[in-house]
């Protein structure tokens, strides 16, 4: 089995580097970006099985990324991970939440990452108590 395909959105590049290192130490194959012009032709592409997106980025941040990913037939059920510091609630009114987009709030641990992450990735979406 090939190892699951991580599309990571962040501009904060020490973050992104530390979460990259932590997805491939634990077999995941990741790919960082830092915009979202740079996020839909990546996710064309590297047709990820997963995406972690970083809440607020330059170009339109997370909401507008989520939207225009959910519009696209080939990632209109792909997973997705909304990092964020702000609450959950806020997050909430600008992001249309869906039966695949989860949330994490900063600051969390590598092992609550990890964890969510596999539940995202378990075919029956176990995710949902997360």
């Amino acid at each position: 089995m090939s190892a699951p395909k991580v599309l990571v959105v962040e501009d904060d590049e020490s973050l992104a580097l530390l979460i990259d290192t932590v997805l491939r130490k634990n077999g995941y194959e990741a790919r960082i970006v830092t915009d979202g012009i740079q996020a839909m032709s990546v996710s064309r592409e590297f047709r990820p099985d997963l995406v972690i997106l970083d809440f607020m980025f330059p170009g339109g941040g997370g909401p507008a990324f989520h939207n225009r990913l959910r519009m696209l037939v080939q990632t209109k059920h792909t997973p997705i991970l909304i990092l964020s510091a702000v609450d959950e609630s806020e997050v909430i009114k600008k992001i249309a939440f869906d039966p695949n987009t989860y949330f994490l709030g900063k600051p969390y641990q590598k092992q609550e990452l990890l964890d969510i992450l596999s539940q995202m990735l378990e075919p029956d979406g176990a995710a949902d108590a997360a």
